[in-house]
C-alpha cells in the first residue's frame, strides 16, 4: 500500500500562542495531553482548509482544551463525514488506538479515523493514515486502557485520499435524557482525588458524564471554575 503522509512544522505557525495558553492552563499533570491534541487539531484543521474542506469541531474552542484534559481526540464534522482525530506521541507508527468514548457515545460515533503523530518538543506533526469506523473491532477492546486497536495495516496510509471520500449526509444522534450525578464524584475529580476519570469510574457512569453537555459543563467549571464567565457567557 502506497505510503503518502502529510507533514506539518507548527513553529511559525499562527494557532501556536493559543496552543501555548491552553496548555499553560491546563491542571499540570495533563497539559501534555493538551497540547498534543492542540497541534494535531491545528494541523488537521489548516490541512482541511487548505483543500477547501470546511472541518467544525464538534465542542467550542472553549470546551476543547478542557475536554482534551480527559479524553484524547477531536471529531470534526466535514463534508465527508465525521473524521475524529486521534493523535499520539509514540515514535513507531505500529497502531492507532481509540477511546471507547467515541464509539460508544451516540452523536459521537465518527464516520473516519484519522491517525495524526505528534512531535511536541519539534513542533511538528504527521497525518499518517486513516480508516472507516468500520474498521474497528469493536469486539477487541483493551480493558486497562478503555481503547480499541486499528493496526498500521488496517489504515490507508495515502492520506491525501481522504479529501476524495464521496460527501456523507452525517444523521446527528439525539442524546438519551440527563439524570442527576453524583456532586461528590465531580468534587473528587476536581481535587485530583480522582486522576483520570475515564479509567476509574465504571465505564457507563462515565460515559454519562462527559457525554452529556450539562454534566460535562458541571464537570469542567468543578475544575476551571475561573472559566465560568466563558462557559455561561
Amino acid at each position: 500500500m502506497r505510503s503518502l503522509h502529510i507533514h506539518f512544522d507548527l513553529t511559525n505557525c499562527g494557532d501556536r500562542q493559543w496552543i501555548e495558553q491552553i496548555t499553560a492552563a491546563a491542571r499540570a499533570y495533563r497539559r501534555g495531553s493538551v497540547r498534543m491534541n492542540a497541534m494535531a487539531y491545528v494541523a488537521v484543521r489548516n490541512w482541511f482548509a487548505a483543500m477547501g474542506i470546511s472541518a467544525d469541531p464538534f465542542l467550542s474552542t472553549v470546551e476543547l482544551p478542557i475536554f482534551w484534559e480527559f479524553v484524547n481526540g477531536t471529531l470534526l464534522t466535514t463534508a465527508i463525514g465525521q473524521v475524529l482525530i486521534v493523535p499520539n506521541t509514540s515514535i513507531e507508527l505500529d497502531e492507532c488506538r481509540i477511546p471507547q468514548e467515541w464509539l460508544h457515545i451516540a452523536a459521537w460515533k465518527p464516520d473516519y479515523i484519522l491517525g495524526v503523530q505528534v512531535f511536541a518538543e519539534e513542533a511538528q506533526v504527521r497525518l499518517w493514515g486513516y480508516a472507516p469506523i468500520s474498521s474497528v473491532n469493536c469486539a477487541a477492546v483493551d480493558a486497562f486502557s478503555r481503547t480499541y486497536t486499528l493496526n498500521r495495516e488496517n489504515m490507508i496510509e495515502n492520506v491525501p485520499l481522504i479529501a476524495a471520500l464521496p460527501t456523507c449526509h452525517h444523521i446527528p444522534a439525539q442524546p438519551p435524557a440527563a439524570t442527576a450525578i453524583s456532586t461528590a464524584t465531580l468534587q473528587q475529580i476536581a481535587s485530583g482525588e480522582i486522576l483520570l476519570p475515564r479509567l476509574v469510574l465504571p465505564l457507563e457512569e462515565w460515559l454519562h458524564i462527559i457525554g452529556q453537555p450539562c454534566h460535562r459543563l458541571d464537570l469542567f467549571l468543578a475544575c476551571h471554575p475561573h472559566l465560568s464567565n466563558s462557559f455561561l457567557s
